[in-house]
């Protein structure tokens, strides 16, 4: 049968329109963030909402092992036969894909569920401990689902069915919070009752519109051959290492402060990183994951994409920045103030909001043009580098020392990223004198902007 080419779509109205959906529901998402996190800082101690981090850091890192394994690697390569109108690939490899994935969270989440009462008895814990650990065995299967559900309607470009997702699930998080804060109270247990609450709640939601989502693969017939493992091991198979890389570093980082400094200073640092990744939020990051892929054959695009992309997300990060300085110390000394602490290290790490803004077109170049072989060795370096100077310099400067090893990671990150983007001839140099100007092609792409959102937000009539 005649191949089906999906229809083009401007990439700046899909930007625009993809971001003003998400990112209006990211602030709502956020708002019901901070009353959840005013309910457990309510009943909560210093020392509880350090286990608390702890706790949920172990989850992270289950999660980014069993279910984030290959999803980038795979999220890419749907988007480009789904550009290609390839359907027939696309269905196969989503097809394999789940089968993967379903079945490698099953393994954590039967180890948990069933041999929670041995792991609570080594660990010295009584009932609560087992309870806790046959809730998180639940949680890590239903959020499996959640994330094969959200594949699908990213590759359909469903970001209006996308964006009320996340904050539909923390709204119901917050509803069984607020039940048990104000009934029989609140603990570690009924905090991971809300969020399977809110899981199970959010599966039910998309469930419908991830389903349309299939509707192109209808009367078409998957490829015979395999495509999910083919990709693996041309390209995916450098995903796995770069990911638990990360996860030394990132995810086991609570850990790290609770060996040379204490659960309390966990605390402080769960409140600083709290603020700083709500920031990183705001960025108009979450479509072009999606979007840069669909447009690998055209280098012309794609370098513009990465020069005007990282001009403006850096000038966005920058203002950010600056009014963040002023207004987060202010709330945290007024709704939180057994966190004061955590004010000079939140100001310290401020300096990696820009730097994280200029490395993110980068990363989505790298993924769309498949050189995950590239960013497994960046990982190694990366990894190697955050080590030696958390060693060095956590028990050395304290709370502060982590602050300045993120920092200089994060710099060099970019730094190694961007050098080897310009040295392959991938994308041209950036000018970094343009951020300190406003030319005519600059003027222009805002109008387009202005144009796109009015658009979106249904005011032309009026304008």
């Amino acid at each position: 049968m005649p191949r089906q080419v999906e229809k083009p779509t401007s990439f700046t109205r899909s930007f625009v329109r993809g971001e003003l959906a998400l990112g209006s529901w990211s602030f709502a998402k956020k708002a019901a963030g901070v009353l959840d996190a005013f309910l457990i800082l309510r009943v909560f101690s210093l020392y509880q909402f350090g286990a608390y981090q702890l706790l949920l850091s172990f989850y992270t890192i289950l999660s980014d092992i069993f279910h984030d394994m290959f999803g980038e690697v795979v999220g890419t390569d749907l988007a480009r036969f789904a550009g290609a109108g390839e359907e027939a690939k696309a269905k196969r490899l989503f097809r394999e894909y789940a089968l993967f994935r379903l079945g490698l969270a099953a393994i954590p989440g039967a180890v948990l569920f069933f041999a929670a009462p041995a792991i609570a008895a080594y660990m010295g814990y009584g009932g609560e401990a087992d309870a806790i650990l046959r809730i998180m065995a639940v949680l890590f299967m239903l959020d499996a689902i959640i994330l094969l559900l959200t594949t699908l309607l990213k590759l359909r470009l469903q970001f209006a069915v996308l964006a009320p997702r996340a904050t539909v699930q923390k709204l119901l998080q917050l509803a069984v919070l607020s039940i048990f804060f104000f009934s029989e109270g609140l603990g570690l247990r009924e905090v991971f009752l809300a969020q399977l609450a809110g899981a199970a709640g959010a599966i039910l939601m998309i469930l419908p519109a991830a389903r349309r989502s299939t509707a192109p693969w209808r009367g078409v017939r998957a490829v015979p051959e395999r495509v999910f493992w083919p990709a693996v091991r041309a390209h995916g198979k450098w995903a796995v290492p770069q990911s638990l890389l990360n996860d030394i570093t990132g995810k086991a980082r609570p850990w790290l402060i609770r060996v040379f400094l204490n659960t309390e200073a966990v605390g402080i640092f769960g409140v600083a990183y709290t603020f700083l990744s709500a920031l990183k939020d705001l960025l108009p990051i979450r479509t072009s994951g999606v979007l840069v892929p669909r447009k690998v054959g055209d280098k012309k695009a794609l370098d513009r994409f990465y020069r005007y992309g990282t001009k403006y997300f850096v000038w966005l990060a920058l203002g950010m920045s600056l009014a963040a300085a002023v207004a987060v110390p202010l709330v945290i000394m007024l709704f939180f103030p057994q966190f004061r602490a955590s004010v000079p290290l939140f100001l310290l790490l401020l300096p990696m909001v820009p730097l994280f803004a200029f490395i993110k077109p980068m990363t989505f170049v790298l993924v769309a043009l498949r050189r995950q072989k590239f960013l497994f060795s960046q990982s190694v370096v990366q990894t190697a580098l955050a080590l030696a100077l958390l060693l060095a310099l956590l028990p050395a400067a304290g709370i502060t020392g982590l602050a300045i090893a993120e920092v200089l990671v994060t710099a060099c990150v970019a730094g190694i990223r961007y050098r080897y983007l310009v040295r392959t001839g991938t994308v041209g140099r950036f000018a970094f004198r343009s951020l300190l100007t406003l030319d005519a092609e600059d003027r222009n792409n805002i109008r387009i902007f202005v144009r796109h959102f009015v658009g979106a937000l249904r005011l032309k009539k009026f304008v």
